[in-house]
């Protein structure tokens, strides 16, 4: 199982957010780049990256930022966050960025997701973000009428990188990731499969791992450090 490290990025700062709330933002005295090399000193090869800007508002200024720490890190960064037309995938895909996530994009256009895939196979992931199985989109502002499951059935998966599934209701809590549902998910689709939200403990990590869990993306808790990365690398990679 690959770990992510995650950096949730607003106005060039590592930010995290509760349960996607805007209003419950949380500022840490660490640049993207800082945290990034701390985290590839420990061991990690892959980074997941979140404009959380471009998110909210489909653009930001925070590409430079991002670009710089593709570049100087060298790591396999995936990243997400308002990618709403395929000149933006290109451009993230020119400066380095190995995947490019579509979260709203891919929900509210079926037709775009469907172009990114074919344009850019294998490089291009969705991201879904969940609360009680529905999909929220537009940085977990708004709730559609579309069921994940739902999602996932009607449209071809094959040159589908990855999905990354955030349980928004679990995000930013520290109290454990939703496994039920991923492993609905991962019983039921041959989809390359990110959990994300809510994973902060080894048993959490052993939980995942069991399951045959493709990724799982870490954020509050490297922060908070309630896990310590060097121990989980230690135990996926052994």
């Amino acid at each position: 199982m690959l770990i992510f490290p995650a950096i949730d990025i607003i106005s060039g700062h590592c930010v995290r957010l509760t349960q996607g709330d805007y209003g419950k933002e949380k500022k840490y005295n660490i640049t993207p780049l800082d945290a990034a090399l701390g985290y590839k000193a420990d061991g990690a090869n892959y980074l997941h990256v979140v404009d959380l800007d471009a998110a909210l508002k489909g653009s930001s200024e925070n590409f430079d930022v991002i670009s710089d720490l593709v570049k100087t890190s060298g790591m396999f960064v995936q990243t997400g966050g308002g990618v709403r037309n395929l000149d933006i995938i290109e451009k993230y895909l020119k400066n380095g960025i190995k995947r490019v996530i579509l979260g709203t994009s891919a929900v509210n256009d079926k037709d775009f997701l469907n172009s990114a895939l074919k344009n850019f196979p294998g490089c291009v992931a969705v991201s879904l973000d969940v609360k009680d199985n529905y999909i929220y989109t537009n940085g977990w502002t708004k709730k559609t009428d579309i069921t994940i499951y739902d999602f996932l059935t009607n449209f071809d998966t094959a040159l589908l990188s990855a999905a990354v599934i955030t349980d928004i209701s679990k995000d930013g809590m520290m109290e454990g990731s939703n496994t039920s549902l991923m492993k609905d998910l991962n019983d039921m689709f041959d989809i390359d499969f990110i959990a994300s939200g809510g994973v902060c403990t080894m048993d959490d990590i052993k939980t995942l791992k069991h399951m045959n869990m493709y990724a799982a993306i870490i954020g509050k808790a490297l922060y908070e450090k309630t896990l310590n990365l060097k121990d989980v690398l230690n135990y996926v990679n052994n």
